[in-house]
C-alpha cells in the first residue's frame, strides 16, 4: 500500500515441465482432453503450493512485519511476528495463507482510522501500476495502541511480467515518530514563549551563510 514508483520486484522463475504420476507434459496428449485438462491444472497447484510454502517460511524468518497478498491486493498471509502484535488466533487464515475472498482493502480494519484514506489511495496506485511503493500508517496492536510503520510493497512477477502477488514489509517507525513529535512540541512551546516574553532569535546556516530569524524577532 505507493507514494512513488520504483522498479523493484521479485520474479517468479518459469516452471519446468509438469508431471503427474510420471506422466510429462508431452505424453499426455495420448488421454482424454478432461483427464489432460485436470493433470495440468493439479500440477500447476502443486508447484503454487510450494511456492507459497517456501514464502511462507522465508517471511517467517525475517526479523520484521512480512506479508504477502494475491494479485488483485487483498492480504493473505502475515508473518509470526506481525501475526502476534496483531493479535491474531492460531487458526487465523492469515497465519497459514489461506485466501477468504474478502475485498482487497479489508485490511485497512487494522489500521488507524485517520489512515484509511491515504493508505487505500496508495493501495489502488500499487494495484492500477503493478509497481512497488511505500507510505505510513498506525496498525493497531493486541493491546488495541497503535504504533507506526513504514510499509514498503514490492509485486511477485512472472517470468512473463504478470503479477502474481504482492510482498510488503512493515518497518516499525514509532520511536522516531514520537521523536519527530517531541521536537514539534519543544518548537512550538519556544515559539509561545518567545511571543510571550517578546523576545526574539536570530540564527544563521553556516555552510549557505543564510540568515534567519523567529516569527518573534520579525515582529520586533
Amino acid at each position: 500500500c505507493m507514494l512513488a514508483a520504483r522498479s523493484e520486484a521479485f520474479v517468479v522463475p518459469s516452471r519446468k515441465p509438469l508431471k503427474q504420476n510420471g506422466l510429462p507434459h508431452r505424453d499426455l496428449d495420448s488421454i482424454s482432453p478432461m483427464v489432460k485438462y485436470w493433470t495440468i491444472k493439479r500440477g500447476a497447484r502443486i508447484v503454487d503450493q510450494s511456492l507459497r510454502e517456501q514464502l511462507q517460511s522465508t517471511l517467517d524468518m525475517i526479523p520484521a512485519y512480512t506479508w504477502y497478498s494475491g494479485p488483485s491486493g487483498t492480504l493473505t498471509f502475515v508473518n509470526r511476528q506481525y501475526a502476534d502484535y496483531l493479535g491474531l488466533e492460531s487458526g487465523h487464515p492469515l497465519r497459514s495463507g489461506i485466501e477468504t475472498g474478502v475485498a482487497w482493502d479489508t485490511h485497512l480494519q487494522m489500521l488507524h482510522p485517520e489512515d484509511h484514506e491515504s493508505s487505500r489511495k496508495v493501495g489502488e496506485a500499487i494495484l492500477k501500476t503493478g509497481t512497488a511503493g511505500q507510505t505510513a500508517f498506525r496498525v493497531r496492536a493486541a493491546s488495541g495502541a497503535y504504533h507506526w510503520f513504514l510499509s514498503r510493497v514490492a509485486p511477485v512477477l512472472e517470468s512473463d511480467g504478470t503479477v502474481r502477488g504482492f510482498i510488503g514489509v512493515n518497518l516499525d517507525i514509532e520511536d522516531r515518530k514520537r521523536a519527530e513529535e517531541g521536537l514539534r512540541r519543544s518548537e512550538q512551546c519556544f515559539t509561545e514563549a518567545q511571543r510571550l516574553s517578546h523576545v526574539g532569535s536570530v540564527g544563521m546556516d553556516v555552510s549557505t551563510k543564510r540568515i534567519f530569524w523567529s516569527d518573534e524577532s520579525a515582529r520586533i
